[in-house]
């Protein structure tokens, strides 16, 4: 709801939204960033002011990838001495 507030547009626009995969903050932060978009394309001046409160930076961070010889992506074999 943040941007629909900042912005004003809680009683203008109707939303259905559906999210899959990941935790909460990050279905959250899906969400907000979904609607910052849509209502910068539906109001081209908004586009501006959400920049100025972050609504419109995607968070970059992936799930690092598994690494040859270990178990995962951090996770190594158990050494064992004897």
């Amino acid at each position: 709801m943040r941007p629909l507030i900042l912005t004003q547009y809680t009683c203008v626009v109707d939303l259905k939204i559906k999210v899959k995969g990941g935790g909460v903050n990050g279905q959250t932060d899906c969400i907000w960033l979904a609607i910052a978009k849509a209502l910068a394309s539906f109001d081209k001046p908004l586009r501006g002011f959400l920049k100025t409160y972050n609504l419109l930076m995607q968070d970059t961070r992936l799930k690092e990838r598994k690494k040859p010889g270990l178990k995962g992506a951090w996770a190594g074999p158990v050494y064992r001495r004897r």
